[in-house]
């Protein structure tokens, strides 16, 4: 599968005729559903200069997500006390740039269509009120028969979140067609045991 968004329709099509009723559905949300970055820079941007009461020039790179494992690396040396406090203070004012997040319209079609004779399940790592306030904000959240986030599975960053859900549900991972974006995601999903060609790279 190619991990290009401007795939031709036709690859997805093929991709999604194999699909059969009784398969799961698995989706991510960040970067497969809904393009969050910019959204995400905007938020650690405002905590980072509220934390340290200044303009910290802080340039947005498209193609590398800022996350809290990369504040290190950007701000240099910084206390855990700094740390959590942005961690803390961006969770919480995240929702004010869900507008400036855009949905992938090809996959969110792809959801809508295959809810209709599949279960359709949402596995992602992001915080519950994140994940709802989303799929709120572009009316996807009845589209999913379960939804698993990082409270209500208690998923941590280095969790496989894929293997979590397969236990909990008790199915067999061959029949899970995945929709995904992180490469990494993409090998914890197949070490779970998701065959490699039931993956579509978003």
């Amino acid at each position: 599968m190619n991990k290009n968004n401007n795939i031709p329709n036709h690859l997805l099509n093929k991709f999604l005729e194999k699909i059969k009723n009784d398969d799961v559905i698995f989706f991510d949300l960040d970067g497969t559903i809904v393009e969050t970055n910019y959204a995400n820079y905007l938020s650690y941007k405002e905590a980072i200069n509220t934390i340290y009461k200044k303009n910290q020039n802080i340039e947005y790179n498209p193609s590398e997500r800022l996350t809290r494992n990369s504040l290190h690396k950007l701000l240099g040396k910084i206390s855990p006390f700094e740390y959590n406090k942005i961690i803390q203070y961006k969770d919480n004012n995240y929702f004010k740039y869900t507008s400036f997040t855009n949905l992938n319209k090809i996959i969110t079609d792809t959801l809508i269509s295959l809810s209709k004779k599949n279960k359709t399940l949402l596995v992602s790592k992001c915080k519950q009120s994140r994940v709802l306030s989303t799929l709120e904000y572009y009316n996807l959240t009845n589209y999913f028969t379960k939804i698993f986030t990082h409270e209500n599975i208690e998923i941590s960053n280095n969790s496989n979140k894929f293997e979590i859900a397969i236990a909990e549900l008790n199915i067999i991972p061959s029949t899970i067609i995945l929709f995904e974006n992180e490469e990494t995601e993409i090998i914890q999903a197949i070490s779970s045991g998701i065959p490699n060609h039931n993956i579509w790279r978003v």
